[in-house]
């Protein structure tokens, strides 16, 4: 059954991130198994349970919009901008930590609307961490050893334009209509992304990777970065209203990560 496959293809995923990876954002798990009975067969893993961690959304209260962390009481607790976008900035440098820069294998799928990153305050402090990995796949596929070492950059760039796209996306309460997030959030989502690149930089031969994909980048005029997320989105998958919602604020969120590779 596809969901007895799904739950051990998770667990090992899980299990197998949390071995190759020093630094753990994912929970650990400790074993899994199935059971049968007279209804079916039914399949469980013992996983390590994040105390204190809760989901996040963009919600809407008497027309304002705010970021919220979701009390297991049912409240909302309000955080301020600067709270909102350490959580975005820290999200955006977890998945791109757990990018492969050699192989290209990136986790997906994922989505705030799903609560896949839960927030732990604590003080002046603010701890993340993502619940699962349903899958973790490349960005692009080549043929070859050498098309991949050419690739590098190329493949970074799509998993740096997807990542802008999909950090903007949540459902307003979690539940709701889709809501597209803007500058802020992006720019938190491209110090993110950066910071992991230093982190990369120590473990890769291949320079200070923050310096070669700022150069990198800047190669690329508003209209090519329009033209490559246009690629993004026929090739990843967004429900119509977050393609819709894209549309709508591509040349803004364009306009926007040009003009902060370009300052």
């Amino acid at each position: 059954m596809p969901g007895l496959s799904l739950i051990k293809s998770e667990y090992h995923l899980i299990a197998s991130l949390n071995k190759s990876h020093s630094k753990h954002y994912l929970p650990s798990v400790f074993g899994l198994d199935f059971i049968k009975t007279d209804k079916g067969k039914i399949g469980f893993f013992l996983g390590e349970w994040f105390e204190g961690y809760k989901e996040f959304h963009v919600t809407e209260d008497q027309n304002k919009r705010q970021i919220v962390i979701w009390e297991s009481d049912g409240r909302c607790h309000y955080i301020s901008e600067t709270d909102a976008l350490e959580i975005y900035q820290e999200i955006s440098r977890i998945l791109t930590y757990y990018y492969d820069l050699e192989t290209f294998e990136q986790i997906s799928p994922w989505h705030h609307a799903a609560g896949d990153f839960i927030v732990q305050q604590e003080e002046q402090n603010l701890h993340v961490r993502l619940i699962t990995a349903r899958g973790y796949v490349p960005v692009t596929e080549f043929d070859t050893e050498e098309d991949k070492k050419v690739q590098i950059l190329p493949s970074l760039l799509l998993f740096f334009l997807n990542l802008t796209l999909k950090m903007c996306l949540d459902r307003l309460n979690g539940t709701g209509k889709t809501y597209m997030l803007g500058k802020r959030v992006i720019k938190a989502t491209i110090e993110g992304f950066l910071n992991a690149l230093d982190e990369k930089s120590t473990i890769y031969n291949f320079g200070d990777l923050r310096y070669v994909f700022t150069e990198f980048f800047q190669q690329f005029s508003i209209g090519q970065i329009t033209e490559i997320i246009g690629n993004i989105l026929e090739s990843h998958y967004y429900d119509s209203s977050e393609i819709v919602l894209i549309g709508k604020n591509l040349e803004s969120h364009c306009k926007t990560l040009h003009f902060e590779f370009n300052i």
